[in-house]
């Protein structure tokens, strides 16, 4: 029995299903029609007299432009729902789009087929009353010095992207409801005390709490914070509504900045507290914290901790104390006979102040300047200072914490001097740790999310408990690891940035191998120089490499942008990248290559070499950045077979003999080398040439094979 349907049924099927697609996609293939409002009243958004052309704008693909012809503020009305794809705003008086004449209208920006919709403030201030709904991702645009107020419940479709652009101001007021999508951030200030449902992506904007006075603005989602984005908060008072608040109930990332303003005519007193941030956790460090400048003696500082932002105001209190062994908790040592006590110490002077005492008093923060070196020990036990706020040392101090367990507590410690952290002592910064200048000796243990130096050294044989990058920023600042020889160790991520240099150090003369190492507990981000120092007579043989760098990851196709040390007097390292477990590289190693044409330091000279080796004469860029970046091979020195300090074509005989006496296949190396100098063209050899070359590689006798004195 035949089950197929007849053709007339097939028919009526497949209109039922392509009659709802068509009216779906209708809106899409409607023509475009920009609408611009045309009358210098209060008006009704569905009346077509109302625009230009004659009509109303209400369609995914309609753009809809409140311009020029007002001379005053106008409201515009929606009787009923509307759509569009773009609503432009254009005047330097006042636009209100609102629903006052049926509050259950809505206006529809964009639709599943109409890509971006577009939302534009051109010139003035201009305020949404009628509910919103995001039909697809949004841009808002608004221009420079210009305000867009969203003053309503505004609700997504399908968890969109709402994108803030220009330079202006988004405000928003009441709820904005985005199903889990995302505001994101580019330009410009997003302001106001209003909710968001959804995620903040903040990586260029403004963040600003409030709007023409102190509020709060609550984000029930994560907020993820950029290098170039800023949360300005202003101080208006110590009480709870008298300063901006920015809640989040999800996590938060922390980078960029904090700004923080005072209201005019406010002056913080001392102990006022300012709680301008909550978070459920945080990740990441901010790149600064903008405070102003206090009068009479008193100063901010800021707290970062698991869970929120603190501002504070203290008492500035000076040491008085000099130098030599001095109890931190003797009243004579400090201006007004005062112990500081939640304000904050500036320890000024030359020489040299070793402060002892246990579980002191907490302080708000410390500034060490004027060339002190404050040295926090105990005579009996652990030296502790506890530290709400930053500690920060000027280019001519010097802070050590010495001692079995002795301590230091931060939010933040700022270093352009010297620190030294000796072993079994600890600091610790729930914040961050910056060194912008000066050193760090590590050989006990550094806590912070983030360790970061952007210039100057840090060495040793501790650990970072946390992540450290290096190098990051514009200037040069360097990592070595070791005191002497010796293992650093950094619990979570490492980033080298491109003016990272890392010094590692290799002893292979003896009976052992000892060489410098980072063992990381997280993903490796390398770039800059590797530097390499190969104490003379060392041996390191490729089956037993000597390892520089463990990690749980080398992040994605990252290497170090120069590498320099390959060559020494017994021939040339090699740094190879190995992978773990996982499949991914998890492990850096060094191995010597001792004989000439070695290109991969496996001790024979054979057919595994001839592409390395062809690269090396032909192009020797080429050659360093796809085996000595990339890894896996010598320095190019190596391929200079007939010892005249040029790779040349002259040194292919030379090369394949010794491949020959190897036990090599010649034929098969004189293949690879032949692929190599053909993929371009090149003057020198012809195909002749190297058929003739193969030939006389085998009547070469072998010569010893050593490296010229002074390598």
């Amino acid at each position: 029995m035949n089950t197929c349907p007849k053709l007339p049924l097939l028919q009526l099927s497949l209109r039922a299903l392509i009659i709802p697609f068509a009216l779906l996609l209708s809106s899409s293939l409607a023509p475009a029609v920009t609408f611009t409002w045309n009358t210098d009243n209060n008006g009704v958004w569905n009346n077509p007299f109302n625009w230009t052309p004659f009509g109303v704008p209400n369609d995914a693909v309609d753009a809809a432009v409140l311009g020029g012809v007002i001379t005053g503020p106008r409201t515009v009305s929606l009787a009923s729902n509307a759509t569009v794809g773009s609503l432009t705003f254009n005047n330097s008086n006042t636009f209100t789009l609102d629903n006052s004449t049926s509050t259950s209208e809505h206006l529809t920006l964009g639709g599943p087929f109409s890509g971006d919709a577009f939302l534009r403030v051109l010139d003035g201030n201009h305020v949404i009353e009628a509910p919103l709904v995001l039909a697809a991702d949004t841009q808002v645009n608004i221009n420079e010095s210009s305000l867009l107020e969203v003053d309503v419940t505004s609700t997504s479709l399908n968890g969109p992207t709402l994108t803030k652009l220009g330079g202006g101001d988004l405000r928003i007021h009441q709820v904005l409801n985005l199903n889990s999508g995302t505001l994101l951030g580019k330009k410009g200030t997003i302001s106001g005390t209003g909710e968001v449902f959804g995620n903040i992506d903040n990586s260029s904007a403004t963040i600003a709490p409030g709007d023409d006075g102190e509020g709060t603005f609550l984000l029930h989602g994560d907020y993820a914070q950029g290098d170039q984005g800023r949360l300005e908060v202003e101080l208006g008072g110590a009480g709870s509504l008298d300063y901006d608040r920015f809640t989040i109930n999800g996590s938060a990332s922390l980078d960029g900045d904090v700004r923080v303003l005072l209201s005019p005519g406010f002056t913080p007193s001392a102990g006022d507290q300012f709680t301008v941030m909550t978070y459920g956790s945080k990740s990441g460090a901010f790149d600064d914290i903008l405070l102003p400048s206090l009068s009479s003696g008193l100063k901010l500082d800021a707290i970062v901790e698991s869970t929120q932002l603190q501002i504070r105001a203290g008492k500035i209190v000076n040491w008085t104390g000099g130098g030599g062994v001095k109890l931190w908790n003797a009243p004579g040592n400090w201006q007004f006979g005062e112990v500081p006590d939640d304000d904050f110490a500036v320890i000024d002077g030359a020489g040299t102040t070793t402060i002892v005492g246990s579980q002191l008093a907490p302080i708000l923060g410390l500034q060490l300047t004027g060339g002190r070196h404050l040295s926090i020990q105990s005579l009996t036990g652990a030296g502790m200072l506890d530290v709400a706020g930053t500690v920060s040392l000027d280019p001519t101090a010097s802070l050590s914490i010495a001692g079995s367990i002795s301590h230091l507590k931060a939010s933040t410690v700022k270093n352009q001097g010297g620190v030294l952290i000796d072993f079994g002592a600890s600091l610790s910064a729930s914040h961050k740790y910056l060194q912008t200048g000066g050193s760090t000796t590590l050989d006990g243990v550094l806590s912070a999310d983030l360790v970061q130096i952007d210039a100057g050294t840090i060495s040793g044989a501790g650990t970072v408990d946390g992540s450290l990058a290096v190098g990051t920023a514009s200037t040069t600042a360097k990592l070595l690891p070791g005191n002497g020889l010796g293992t650093f160790n950094v619990d979570n991520d490492l980033t080298l940035g491109p003016n990272a240099e890392l010094f590692i150090e290799i002893d292979a003369s003896g009976s052992a191998v000892v060489a410098d190492q980072l063992v990381v507990g997280g993903t490796v981000t390398l770039g800059g120089t590797l530097n390499l120092d190969l104490v003379a007579g060392s041996t390191i043989p490729f089956s037993n490499p000597v390892q520089i760098l463990q990690a749980d990851n080398l992040g994605g196709n990252s290497r170090f942008d120069d590498i320099t040390g390959l060559a020494t007097p017994e021939g040339s390292l090699i740094v190879t990248f190995l992978p773990g477990g996982s499949g991914s590289y998890t492990t850096i190693s060094l191995h010597l290559s001792q004989e000439l044409g070695d290109m991969n330091g496996d001790g024979d000279v054979d057919t595994d070499d001839a592409t390395m080796f062809a690269w090396a004469i032909r192009d020797a860029d080429t050659y360093y950045d796809m085996f000595i970046l990339g890894g896996g091979g010598a320095d190019d020195k190596m391929a200079d077979m007939d010892f005249d300090t040029e790779l040349t074509f002259a040194d292919i005989p030379l090369f394949l003999a010794a491949v020959e006496l190897s036990g090599g296949a010649v034929a098969a190396a004189t293949s690879a080398i032949t692929s190599v100098l053909n993929a371009q063209t090149v003057p020198e050899p012809n195909t002749m040439l190297l058929a003739l070359v193969g030939l006389s590689a085998c009547s070469v006798h072998r010569r010893e094979r050593q490296l010229a004195d002074g390598w």
